[in-house]
């Protein structure tokens, strides 16, 4: 396995640390897992299944302000190594969701993932927990 994956799987597992200790109560998140390779006919049929190409790494259904009636507010997090680019499928599926008042953002290393679940509400904001912080207490 490349570096580059090892790194990018590495921010992946940190999401999830980060969203299992920090998230405000309410919090429903889980990984897409829509990398993996496929043959034709598999692939086919998992289009068929509704599988769609380019949809982020991670879904976040945020709860709103307690001041507010609405519904969860989704949010969609992708996940790239330094210097990676989106697809033409994904920046299709950040277009579409962006379009709808989805939140959607880009990481390419925990910080920039942590600043932006952040600045959606997904995690508290008072008494920062990172995941550094964590490794480094353990």
């Amino acid at each position: 396995m490349k570096g580059d994956a090892i790194f990018e799987r590495q921010i992946h597992m940190d999401i999830v640390q980060l969203l299992k200790f920090a998230a405000v109560p309410g919090v429903v998140f889980f990984h897409c897992a829509n990398e993996r390779r496929t043959s034709p006919r598999e692939g086919a049929f998992l289009k068929r299944m509704g599988v769609l190409a380019g949809v982020a790494d991670f879904t976040i259904l945020i709860p709103p302000p307690p001041s507010m009636y609405l519904g969860p507010v989704p949010a969609f997090l992708e996940v790239k190594r330094p210097g990676g680019r989106l697809s033409a499928a994904q920046e299709q599926f950040r277009d579409d969701v962006m379009a709808i008042g989805c939140h959607w953002g880009l990481a390419y290393s925990m910080p920039d993932a942590e600043r932006l679940l952040r600045s959606w509400g997904a995690i508290r904001t008072s008494d920062p927990v990172t995941v550094q912080a964590r490794r480094a207490a353990a």
